[in-house]
């Protein structure tokens, strides 16, 4: 079985090449916004957008949800809610 940084990097591009993802609820992506962020940079930084800044705010606030959370549990929780993704929206893909 493939190690978790190798595993957390395929999905990574999977995401990026998949048609079904982009039609996805938004409060749905923000959830692997959140972890995505948090794997890769750590916690949250700056300040928090204005509420008027919906896209902005949005990605701010999934991001900060996770605050605090290590790397590998960033990466293993965006591979657990991508892979419930794909059975939910797009059940006939094989996934990543």
């Amino acid at each position: 079985m493939a190690g978790l940084e190798e595993r957390y990097q395929k999905a990574v591009a999977f995401v990026g090449a998949w048609d079904a993802g982009k039609t996805m609820p938004n409060d749905r992506k923000l959830l692997c916004y959140g972890f995505f962020k948090q794997a890769a940079v750590g916690d949250v930084t700056g300040d928090q957008p204005y509420a008027v800044q919906f896209e902005k705010r949005g990605k701010w606030d999934a991001w900060n949800a996770v605050k605090g959370m290590s790397k590998d549990e960033a990466m293993k929780n965006y591979i657990e809610e991508l892979e419930k993704q794909i059975k939910e929206f797009d059940p006939q893909n094989p996934g990543f």
